[in-house]
Order: structure tokens, then sequence, then C-alpha cells
């Protein structure tokens, strides 16, 4: 999974006292296009080492060794999200924590016809013959901010899957045409709260659905299985359909939202001429002085660094959101990270950065 030789390692008087790596990824963007990228991790510095540049010297080191192999892009989960936003990352997706009263919901007041579900069958195992693996490639090709996973970060996947964790028994795996669901089951017997009888935990690992049909045919599998009072899941996008597939939405809460895939463009004539764009247009990107000539639309782009008027001043942490196409770039100007320079720039780049579905990031580094 990660490769020795991308370590970068401090040490004092013969002792490690901090590190850090990165692991290459291909990061999906707008319109299906993909660049290669270093995941940063592994960071980490020793308490008697700290504030004294030891984690700056350790992250520039990793971010040039990726400036060296033609990497434009740099990405992380922050195990603290105050820590990467002073390094020009940006956060572009988020982690979507639910529990769903599994109890009580259902699909559509008047259910689902049978007619419009698809058969849900169990893996024979967690491999599922390869199946699972192609189906997550299908997916992430056509969704922004998703990275590939490589053989070894599916064996390290389905070793752990293999593995109880605490009460949660391993990982059970359903698939379907065109999707799958990975999920642990928590048993709870005779749960007071519930008239003695079974509450179960059911905690979504992993969900692929390429279709309508896979999604709503998964979620009815899952809402329905026998004994679980609880389906809990920080994996599934935040556009996912699942509330619009209930009849009453007031039985799936958000538990948490929190920061997910952070992304710093350390090269942006190549990254932004790598992705597509949602209408034809030229903007100038001017990012700590520096101008970025990005000219293009659904079919592709080409991006120059120059000295042409701006259009825009972008702060180096919206770079990774506007590379992603941000949720909100009326957010990013609120908060000052985009200042439009003219009068309709903010409109025209409302339409241009803008992608056929939000980022979002499944695969953790």
């Amino acid at each position: 999974v990660h490769a020795l030789e991308r370590f970068r390692v401090a040490r004092f008087e013969g002792r490690v006292v901090g590190a850090a790596t990165s692991v290459p990824l291909e990061l999906t963007l707008p319109g299906g296009a993909t660049t290669s990228g270093s995941g940063l991790t592994w960071v980490s510095v020793g308490a008697s080492h700290r504030r004294r540049g030891v984690l700056r010297r350790l992250v520039e080191a990793v971010h040039a060794d990726g400036r060296s192999r033609g990497e434009p892009v740099q990405m992380l989960f922050a195990s603290e999200a105050g820590i990467y936003g002073r390094f020009g990352y940006g956060e572009v997706t988020e982690w979507w924590g639910i529990e769903l009263d599994a109890a009580s919901a259902r699909l559509h007041p008047q259910g689902i016809a049978s007619f419009d579900l698809l058969r849900v069958d169990d893996a024979d195992d967690l491999a599922a013959g390869g199946r699972v693996a192609e189906l997550f490639d299908a997916m992430r090709r056509g969704r922004p901010g998703e990275v590939n996973r490589t053989e070894a970060r599916w064996r390290l996947m389905r070793s752990r899957w293999g593995k109880s964790v605490g009460e949660a028994i391993p990982v059970h795996v359903v698939t379907c045409d065109g999707g799958y669901a990975a999920y642990r089951v928590t048993p709870r017997w005779d749960v007071p709260e519930r008239g003695d009888r079974p509450g179960h935990i059911l905690t979504l690992v992993d969900f692929v659905a390429l279709t309508p049909a896979a999604s709503r045919s998964l979620w009815h599998r899952l809402v329905h299985t026998d004994l679980v009072a609880t389906i809990r899941s920080s994996v599934v996008a935040g556009d996912d359909p699942l509330p619009l597939w209930l009849a009453d939405r007031r039985w799936l809460r958000t538990v948490s939202l929190h920061d997910g895939l952070w992304v710093r463009v350390d090269d942006p004539a190549k990254a932004f001429a790598t992705r597509r764009y949602g209408v034809d247009d030229r903007l100038t990107l001017s990012v700590e002085g520096v101008s970025y000539t990005v000219e293009g639309g659904p079919g592709g782009a080409i991006c120059t660094r120059g000295s042409a008027r701006a259009d825009l001043v972008i702060d180096p942490q919206a770079l990774g959101p506007l590379l992603l196409g941000p949720r909100s770039l009326d957010r990013l100007i609120m908060a000052g990270r985009v200042t439009p320079l003219g009068p309709d720039a903010g409109a025209r780049a409302v339409r241009f950065f803008a992608a056929e579905r939000p980022a979002h990031c499944s695969t953790l580094f």
C-alpha cells in the first residue's frame, strides 16, 4: 500500500522525530477526466519536537517530491481540520454521517413494486469474483473527487473486512446488477427500549450504485434486513437519493457532517487544463499574483500561465474546490476565498466551474 521510497523522515541525534509520505493516486475530475496526484498521509511529529518547523519541512519535502514526479495535485484526509489550510489545501468533500430508524422506515408510501426491484444476491466471498472492484472502478470514473483503489488497497480492505471490530461481525457483501453494499452488523438482542426485542445495528462500510434501480434495490434490501433496527453510515454521498426513497424522511437523521477530502493544486496550469467545464468560456485566475487563463468547455480546455487581466482573485485554499467543482461558488465568494473583479465575473464563474455531480470521495488513504 505504501511505497517506502516515498517516505520523508526527520531525525534528531539519530532518533526519528517525524515522518510523512504519500501514495500515488488517480483523481477523477469533472467531466470524467482523471489526473495523477499524491495522497499525503502518515504525517506525524514527536511531541518533543513540535513548534520547530519540522512539520512544515516534512510536508514541503513531500510536495516537492510530487512536483518532481509530475503530480499536479496533493490530497489528504485531515486528522485535525485546522492543520492544512496554511499549506494551500482546501476542503472539497464532506463525510455525511446518517442514522436511519430501519424498524420504522418504509420506502415510498405504498412500498415498492417487486418488478421495480433488482435481484440482490449475497456475495460468496468478499472479493465477489472481482465484481465489486469493477463496480467501484466504474463508479469512481464518473464521480469527481473519487480516487482509484489499487489491488494492494483492495487486499488491505478485504483483510480488514474479514475481521470483527469490537462487537461488530465481519463485513457482509450484497450485490445486484449495477451496485453493491458492504456492511457490518452489531448484534443487540433483547433490547429493553425495544420491549426486549432485537435491535441490531447495521453499519455501511462501502456502497456503490451506478443506476437508480441499483440504488433503490440495495436500500430496499438494507432497510428490510431482518432484526436490524438502526442503519448507520458515513460513506454514502451527500446527493444519495435515500431521503427521497423514504415514505417519511424524518426517520433519517444527520448525526455528523464534517470535512472529507482536502486538495492542494500544485500545478494549476496542468490541473485546470485536465478537467471539463460547464459552458464554453475563458476566465483568468490570479493566484498569489500569478495569472492562469483557462479557456474551455464541456469538450476540454487549455490553461496557460501569463499576465492577462484577472477575472477572479483566488485564495490558494479555493483552488482545490474550484478544480473539483465547488458545491457553492457563492459560498467561496462570501468567505473571501474567491473575489470577482468584474460585474459578471462571479455569475460566469458559477456556470463555468459547474460539475455534473458534487465531489465525493469514499476511499480513505
